[in-house]
């Protein structure tokens, strides 16, 4: 098509979005220059601008925002753009304008996530908090609510807060990654309150295994802090040692730093490798979804299913993607075939969160 129609801008803008899913940064810039915005409706023109910023490009996003935001600057959707961008751009104080313009508009429960996770990126805890508070007066038994709560109370440094919180969680309520955030909040908590025992070890020799991850554990703890550059520039230490095993949790990482062009691209290289791994293909359902692909999100996690049929989390998330786009019935397709399955060691929670996920959609 792009032959026969080279002036066709919604099909480089496509060319542009597949590049830049799949790890390729270079084809998605040639790409991008050829769309022409003035020719793209509103909801195309989100889409590129969604692009630029996937690959970094918060300087091209910001300045084609300002347009949209001259002739609609009561848009609190526009706001909010600009203040997550204005974020990952470094222009903090940009960033904390905006989210000043939005304070008290009217926003969904996911644009007020949103808006608590650039509070948080930017070391603004306090705000986030105060809106935490306020939802969990309403919902005090929220798990997901309350884990977010003890995680800015631990990146705050409230420690005391940070244990109630965690106190209060019911983990029957968390998902597989909900739970191990859990595990990370309690473990940088017990090592702040912990003395040292025994002197620090010598560094490792450079070059070695243990630099590698020594730097993996930094970008990670950079990540969950929200210092996106700290972070990447300990990935790329990382990256410079081509460890194969770093891989999975360098995805991760590129996931907790919403970059998940490099995610994906990870993800393939590895289920090229590993291609009976059904956790390869659950995370790239993953990565499609929170990149905005939930029909492509949704053949990954049948293909994660296919592989391994015992793989309970790759049900959990698939139900919950059928329940979001409103097929309930094949919602209930994927609880059943889950909970049919033999019962096995250590699922026991799982199967508890997909027995009550079908609970609550037979009950709508």
């Amino acid at each position: 098509p792009l032959k026969s129609s080279p002036e066709n801008s919604r099909l480089w803008l496509e060319q542009a979005d597949l590049a830049a899913r799949a790890g390729d940064r270079k084809l998605a810039l040639e790409s991008l220059p050829r769309v022409q915005e003035t020719k793209l409706d509103a909801q195309d023109r989100s889409r590129l601008r969604g692009i630029y910023a996937d690959l970094g490009e918060y300087h091209s996003a910001l300045a084609m925002l300002q347009g949209p935001l001259k002739s609609s600057p009561e848009n609190s959707r526009l706001w909010l753009e600009q203040a997550d961008l204005a974020a990952g751009s470094g222009d903090r104080k940009l960033a904390l304008e905006s989210l000043a313009r939005v304070q008290t508009a009217k926003l969904d429960a996911r644009e007020r996530s949103k808006m608590r996770g650039i509070y948080a990126n930017l070391g603004e805890y306090p705000a986030p908090l105060a809106m935490l508070q306020s939802l969990l007066k309403s919902s005090p038994d929220d798990a997901k609510l309350r884990l977010e709560q003890a995680d800015l109370a631990a990146r705050a440094g409230d420690r005391k807060l940070a244990l109630e919180s965690l106190a209060r969680v019911r983990t029957a309520k968390l998902d597989a990654r909900e739970v191990s955030r859990m595990r990370a909040i309690q473990a940088s908590l017990a090592e702040r309150q912990a003395p040292p025992a025994m002197p620090p070890s010598p560094p490792p020799p450079k070059n070695s295994p243990d630099e590698s991850r020594s730097w993996l554990e930094q970008a990670e703890l950079a990540a969950r802090a929200g210092d996106r550059k700290s972070a990447l520039e300990s990935l790329a230490r990382v990256q410079a040692f081509g460890r194969k095993e770093d891989r999975l949790r360098t995805a991760m990482i590129y996931q907790d730093l919403k970059m998940f062009g490099p995610e994906l691209d990870l993800l393939r290289q590895l289920a090229k490798e590993q291609p009976s791994n059904a956790r390869l293909f659950a995370d790239m359902g993953v990565c499609h979804y929170l990149s905005g692909s939930t029909p492509e999100a949704i053949v990954q996690l049948k293909s994660s299913i296919k592989l391994d049929p015992d793989y309970l989390p790759a049900y959990i998330t698939l139900g919950y993607l059928y329940t979001e786009s409103r097929l309930h019935k094949e919602a209930l397709d994927v609880y059943s075939a889950a909970l049919a399955r033999p019962p096995a060691p250590g699922q026991e929670t799982l199967r508890k969160r997909l027995a009550e996920a079908q609970s609550l959609l037979l009950k709508r």
